[in-house]
């Protein structure tokens, strides 16, 4: 130790108490440590895609005691819901929101059933069969197909919405452009009902409304509104005839990292996620009622849906019979 002799022992003393700090200040900031994952959705700041991801965010920071901040990428930030889930298979993203317009039911078909016209008798039915054993089901057939599914959120049920005339019956569509995403589901309801679908992506709508393009769309109340679709849009027929979801998903890669307590960890936020659009999306369709009627929008509940369901009671058959058990199971919860 012939390095010290020349100090003195209160010198050598305060080397050792500097060097002790260190230690612990290490060790803390290992304790406090964070990992940041991305979160990517489409939505903007005011739907539910956002309300779903900050509550998302919470419940999994929460349950991990700060280990895992979540860090959201709205707006398409990341890509469009293609490239987000290109992303998470690839595990460039970690986490994501998809709703179900884009290619997510191309990769896991089961979640098909669930837009069949006429299936959810209301919100109650919903959460019974999404938060329960079918609604699991569903989610176990993404891990098959390279992702993984953690909670099926609300995008609200689906109601047509039009720029001019009002539609109470299926003879009030004939020949009128009705904008859908790319769903051969909503593509078969929209021809049933004498309408012409035209396939457009929710980033052109606004032009194509403005513009005459198409004559109206159909969509949830709240997800029309934080696109501002309302600036032409002036009827809205009421109808509840189909119900879209939101799906909360990690990349295969991040939820292999984790270890048990944490994977369940991530589901439960799934799980609060979900329960968060839900909530959102109620909220808001009551609110935006009230604010629309007093811009000269006009909701129509005097509507003949049994004209409507007959009319499209063919399509139910048809992807009742392909989906075959799920879809009894559905049914059978009313």
């Amino acid at each position: 130790m012939r390095s010290f002799d020349c100090l003195g022992k209160s010198t050598i003393s305060a080397i050792a108490a500097a060097a002790f700090g260190c230690v612990l200040a290490l060790a803390a900031g290992g304790a406090q440590a964070q990992t940041v994952v991305k979160f990517a959705h489409v939505g903007g700041p005011n739907s539910a895609f956002t309300a779903g991801a900050k509550a998302f965010a919470a419940k999994f920071g929460e349950l991990t005691q700060g280990r895992y901040k979540v860090e959201e990428f709205g707006a398409s930030a990341l890509g469009n819901e293609t490239q987000i889930i290109e992303g998470l298979k690839a595990g460039t993203i970690d986490l994501g929101l998809s709703g179900l317009a884009g290619p997510l039911p191309v990769l896991v078909p089961e979640l098909g059933v669930i837009v069949i016209p006429n299936l959810f008798s209301g919100p109650d039915h919903v959460k019974q069969v999404l938060d329960g054993p079918i609604g699991q089901r569903i989610l176990d057939a993404m891990t098959a197909r390279g992702i993984i599914g953690l909670g099926l959120g609300d995008n609200g049920f689906r109601h047509v919405l039009l720029t001019t005339k009002a539609a109470k019956s299926p003879a009030d569509l004939a020949g009128l452009k009705i904008r859908i995403p790319n769903s051969p589901t909503l593509e078969k309801v929209f021809k049933a009902w004498g309408a012409e679908p035209v396939v457009m992506n929710v980033d052109a709508v606004y032009e194509g409304l403005k513009t005459g393009r198409v004559d109206g769309m159909e969509n949830s109340i709240p997800n029309a509104a934080s696109y501002r679709f309302f600036d032409f849009v002036k009827n809205v027929t009421m109808l509840n005839y189909s119900y879209s979801s939101l799906v909360f998903l990690a990349s295969p890669d991040f939820f292999a990292e984790l270890n048990d307590a944490d994977k369940a960890a991530l589901k439960q936020a799934g799980l609060a996620g979900a329960q968060a659009t839900r909530d959102f999306n109620t909220e808001q369709q009551k609110k935006l009622m009230e604010e629309l009627k007093g811009q000269g929008v006009t909701f129509h509940t005097d509507v003949d849906k049994a004209a409507f369901a007959a009319a499209v009671k063919p399509v139910q058959d048809e992807l009742g019979a392909k989906y075959g058990d799920l879809f009894k199971q559905i049914i059978a919860t009313k």
